[in-house]
């Protein structure tokens, strides 16, 4: 009996050990530089017809295109906080078809921003963070509208946001060197301003927008990858 609790003893020591040396292969140390991005392309198609009260059947269709390109690289000042910029590139195109009107919109733009991370446990394969991000967009936009025997009309807009967040996110290292990473919801500030202008009858408008905004919606949960070098 004593022979077999010693070994058993001995056994739950060496897991622990081995399990002690296998979560210290991962993680962060002081003056390491990171790599990271996320990517995203999307698209989308719909077609849909009705039939009105004297028979007549009308069609109309949508298509989507988004994409965006968000690279970031940080460094670490300690153990625990990094400290790290974003640059990324946004590009959307929409055409809708609405009975004999073609409406179309292209859209195009930037954002960066600077941001500090603190990870609560750094030393584990999965390591939780948090995050607070100031951040600038701008995204222009063309839009026209085609419809049949009509001569076609445009407009263009164009959109300016400044925001600050804070996030909780997650690492999940895949091995030594490279890990996914993704936030969790944010809670934030973002003021917005927006200029429109109609080509056709030179009339504009603009907007200001501000507003506090707090979300743990998981349809925003995605992976980017994050590289230690």
């Amino acid at each position: 009996m004593k022979t077999t609790i010693i070994s058993i003893l001995t056994l739950f020591l060496m897991y622990s050990t081995s399990y002690t040396q296998e979560e210290t292969k991962y993680g962060f140390n002081k003056s390491d530089f990171i790599v990271a991005g996320s990517i995203s392309y999307s698209k989308g198609d719909s077609n849909s017809k009705f039939m009105s009260n004297d028979r007549q059947t009308f069609t109309s269709s949508s298509e989507n295109k988004n994409f965006f390109l968000i690279p970031e690289v940080g460094y670490f000042l300690s153990d625990y906080f990094m400290i790290g910029t974003k640059i990324g590139y946004i590009t959307g195109k929409s055409k809708n078809y609405n009975g004999n009107i073609l409406f179309e919109n292209k859209s195009s733009g930037y954002t960066a921003s600077l941001f500090g991370r603190y990870y609560v446990i750094p030393k584990k394969r999965i390591s939780l963070f948090t995050e607070l991000e100031g951040s600038y967009s701008k995204i222009d936009s063309k839009n026209s509208r085609n419809e049949f025997l009509n001569l076609p009309s445009f407009s263009e807009n164009e959109q300016e946001s400044y925001s600050i967040s804070f996030a909780p996110g997650v690492n999940i290292f895949i091995n030594q060197n490279l890990a996914l990473t993704s936030k969790i919801g944010n809670i934030g500030y973002t003021r917005s301003k927006s200029s429109f202008i109609d080509l056709e009858n030179n009339d504009t408008s603009n907007n200001k927008n501000s507003g506090f905004s707090a979300s743990v919606n998981l349809d925003n949960f995605f992976f980017g990858f994050l590289y230690t070098i």
